[in-house]
């Protein structure tokens, strides 16, 4: 799965990622550890390499980055910025 290429803008701001779709004229503001997901989701990559990230980078339990992925890909999804399966 990665980020829909078309009309996504998106600019590092002191850790954050601020995130403007041109084609449905909205607006994000992605904390610091989803821009290092969105990293990854704007060359290609698995759920179970965001997960696993999370997991390195966070010293997260397994249970919690997997929820932490999920949701974030929900809400990706709900906002049409995704392509592929997931």
């Amino acid at each position: 799965m990665r980020l829909r290429s078309a009309d996504l803008r998106w600019e590092a701001v002191e850790g954050d990622l601020l995130v403007l779709d041109v084609r449905n004229e909205l607006y994000l503001e992605v904390n610091r550890s989803g821009a290092l997901l969105w990293e990854l989701l704007a060359r290609g990559t698995s759920r179970t390499e965001l997960v696993d990230r999370l997991v390195r980078v966070y010293d997260l339990p397994p249970e919690r980055a997997v929820a932490d992925v999920d949701r974030l890909l929900e809400e990706l999804s709900a906002r049409d910025l995704l392509e592929g399966p997931r």
